[in-house]
């Protein structure tokens, strides 16, 4: 059985991706953060910057080490593979 988060977090997620809203960037990077904090269904939890969604990449990385968790060309297929904005 495939598991997924809410509607209203998958919108939440395809909004804030493809349109940048500055304001949330620029909380992330007040926070500390290297770009929107990003969650999995499974578990891990990782980031993706406002320079990789300009450029329609969608690369998550650990908040750790930075290493790549996963790599997506579409956030459709980041939303499919159980991650959502956190």
């Amino acid at each position: 059985m495939k598991t997924t988060w809410s509607q209203e977090l998958q919108s939440q997620t395809r909004d804030i991706l493809y349109n940048m809203p500055p304001g949330v960037f620029l909380l992330a990077e007040r926070l500390g953060r290297k770009g929107v904090c990003l969650k999995n269904f499974q578990g891990p939890s990782g980031y993706i910057t406002l320079a990789d969604c300009l450029n329609d990449e969608y690369p998550i990385r650990s908040h750790e080490n930075d290493q790549l968790l996963a790599h997506f060309s579409s956030i459709d297929e980041l939303l499919e593979a159980g991650w959502a904005i956190d």
